[in-house]
């Protein structure tokens, strides 16, 4: 496994970069959600990679808020369109008004995939990068900007889906259920990024191996 660790960092690396790149490019909203997840999904492997020295702590926190990030990201995707349709990046946006609380979720899940301050994708970014760095500053530097760029493509997105000129419509924001989910895991990613300790203590304490 220590041997076959800087390739697999190596290929995460680049499937992040070039993931990333196609979803600088993509023109509706599936397709910003593919790229983005293809690009974790790199980013996934190149912590498999950097595991393979010791430090597992920064692929179990990128696997965890990955999941809680993409997850409540592709749920506000899918809840968009039940209520609008497909929606193209070349056609109208101005949705926030029509939609605020759907809005703001979908930006602080593409915000936390991409590390926003103080949820667990700020945590498992800042791991991640400090491992790497001991395995392949290349791949680090080519992370970085993987990450940077899927930043620029969410920025994008929101703006050609939400902002603009307001457009009405008569479906309702998040239904109770909806808002009751996206809120556990927004409140599971803010745990985690203020207090790490509570999955990696525990998980550190298995698999820490005890001198008999």
């Amino acid at each position: 496994a220590i041997a076959a660790g800087p390739s697999i960092v190596r290929y995460g690396a680049v499937a992040a970069v070039l993931a990333a790149l196609m979803t600088l490019v993509q023109k509706d909203l599936r397709g910003f959600y593919r790229g983005t997840t293809a690009m974790h999904g790199g980013m996934l492997f190149a912590a498999i990679g950097a595991a393979s020295i010791g430090n597992f702590a920064a692929a179990l926190l990128v696997a965890v808020s990955m999941g809680l990030a993409l997850g409540g990201l592709g749920m506000m995707i899918t809840s968009l369109e039940e209520r609008v349709g497909p929606v193209m990046f070349r056609g109208p946006g101005g949705r926030v008004g029509a939609f605020p609380k759907l809005a703001g979720a979908f930006i602080l899940f593409g915000g936390a995939g991409v590390g926003l301050p103080g949820t667990a994708g700020f945590v498992a970014d800042d791991l991640l990068l400090h491992t790497l760095w001991m395995e392949s500053p290349t791949s680090t530097v080519v992370i970085i900007l993987s990450s940077a760029m899927v930043a620029v493509a969410t920025l994008i997105t929101f703006s050609k889906t939400f902002l603009g000129k307001t457009v009405a419509s008569l479906a309702p924001d998040l239904y109770p259920r909806e808002r009751a989910v996206a809120l556990t895991l927004l409140l599971l990613l803010l745990l985690l990024g203020f207090a790490p300790g509570v999955l990696l203590g525990p998980a550190d304490a298995f698999l820490t191996v005890v001198p008999s």
